[in-house]
């Protein structure tokens, strides 16, 4: 069989992330949504020679708990953990004495997610809010890693306060 020799991880895409939540009191809500987390890939040389080219496609839903410390009257930070259901589609193709059995595997799998972010409020029903926030991903051939999403994004409260 191959071996890999060497690899380079293109670590960096788009993602998008869109969520609803309920605000239980002032300092507690709850929360979820739709995520892509955007496209992921790596070429690898191998032994003997050849290449391995790769790329993971992730999106899911999730669901959290947030805490929420109000700083100001309209500026509070957050913090979130809670689930995420991942699938995760990847896709293989080779080069040279490379063969690929199976090009496009794909896997659903649930792990945690966390995050940190700050909220500023224009009026009592628009805000908007920039966020860190790490997603647990499995791809579909068993590699466990994690996910960073940087977001800024609006909020808009249905019911004002």
């Amino acid at each position: 069989g191959c071996s890999p020799h060497a690899s380079h991880n293109a670590g960096a895409d788009t993602g998008s992330e869109g969520f609803w939540g309920y605000r239980i009191n002032r300092n507690v809500a709850l929360g979820g949504g739709l995520f892509d987390l955007g496209k992921f890939g790596f070429t690898a040389t191998t032994v003997p020679a050849g290449t391995l080219n790769g790329t993971i496609r992730l999106r899911g839903v999730n669901l959290d708990a947030v805490g929420i410390l109000p700083i100001a009257e309209r500026f509070s930070a957050f913090g979130r953990v809670g689930a995420n259901y991942a699938e995760a589609r990847d896709s293989f193709s080779g080069t040279g004495l490379v063969a690929v059995t199976n090009s496009s595997p794909s896997k659903r799998e649930t792990n945690y997610k966390l995050g940190l972010g700050l909220q500023y409020d224009f009026t009592d029903v628009l805000g908007m809010r920039l966020e860190a926030e790490r997603y647990r991903i499995n791809d579909a051939v068993g590699n466990r890693g994690d996910v960073d999403l940087l977001s800024v994004g609006l909020v808009y409260r249905f019911g004002g306060k």
